[in-house]
This record gives C-alpha cells, sequence and structure tokens, in this order.
C-alpha cells in the first residue's frame, strides 16, 4: 500500500512539474512570437543587411540614396528650375 501511495505521490510531483514547465514554455513562446518581437527583429536584420551592403559599396549606395532624393523631390527641384529660368 505505501509503494502506490509513493507512486501516486511521485506521479503527483512530476505532473505539477511537467505543467509548470509546459506554462514556462507558452510564456516564451508568446513573448518571442509576437507580432512586436517579430517585427523588431526583422527590423534589426534588416538594418544589418543595409549596413553590410552600404559599407561594401558606398558609391553605388551614394549614387542610389541621390536618386531617391531627387526622385522624391521632383516636383520641388523642378519648380525651383523653372523660377530661376524665368527671373534670367
Amino acid at each position: 500500500m505505501a509503494k502506490t501511495l509513493i507512486d501516486k505521490t511521485a506521479a503527483a510531483d512530476q505532473l505539477v512539474a511537467a505543467r509548470a514547465q509546459l506554462w514556462r514554455t507558452l510564456h516564451t513562446a508568446r513573448r518571442e512570437l509576437a507580432p512586436a518581437q517579430l517585427t523588431r527583429r526583422a527590423s534589426d536584420r534588416a538594418k544589418a543587411e543595409l549596413s553590410a551592403q552600404v559599407k561594401a559599396r558606398p558609391v553605388a549606395s551614394g549614387l542610389i540614396a541621390a536618386g531617391v532624393v531627387a526622385l522624391l523631390l521632383r516636383k520641388p527641384l523642378a519648380g525651383l528650375a523653372r523660377h530661376f529660368l524665368r527671373t534670367k
């Protein structure tokens, strides 16, 4: 009789330990798979990759950046050019 009582107690202790481990695992998974955490990780990876590419090809990166700026500012730059051409 004593052996089965010990076995039941040990089994109950194992069940409590397994349940606690499951909750810890679920908490860790919930924290690591949160959208904000995934976004932050992807953003950090993209920044690191971009930084490596810029360091590897600084001239090409500068030309691309200048092209993007010119594209974004094309209307104001065109207006400024028209203004200067009219005044002369």
